[in-house]
């Protein structure tokens, strides 16, 4: 069974995708440049914080990539945003020590 979605989701999804993108990102960068609190209890749920926005996008990422929806010839804002969004990602795993997964 394919569980592909047809073109015209397809479509529906790549025109949502970069607002989508774009919202994740700002909401990371915002968010990952308050400063830390120092008491471990707050430092542990910034961090989670932080890690749960990564992981918001990348599976924006992954969707993108499962679709193959960077393969649709006339949607330069997508192709935009899904490369900020694999710079972002890949900067802040690389930040925190660990491979990209999408």
């Amino acid at each position: 069974m394919d569980d592909r979605i047809d073109a015209q989701e397809r479509r529906k999804i790549a025109t949502f995708l970069p607002v989508a993108i774009s919202r994740a990102v700002n909401s990371y960068r915002n968010f990952s440049g308050q400063i830390a609190p120092n008491e471990s209890k707050e430092f542990g749920e910034h961090h989670k914080a932080c890690r749960a926005a990564l992981a918001h996008l990348e599976l924006l990422l992954k969707l993108a990539e499962y679709e193959n929806l960077e393969s649709m010839e006339d949607n330069m804002l997508l192709k935009a945003s899904l490369s900020e969004a694999r710079q972002e990602y890949d900067g802040a795993m690389k930040t925190l020590g660990t491979e990209k997964d999408y």
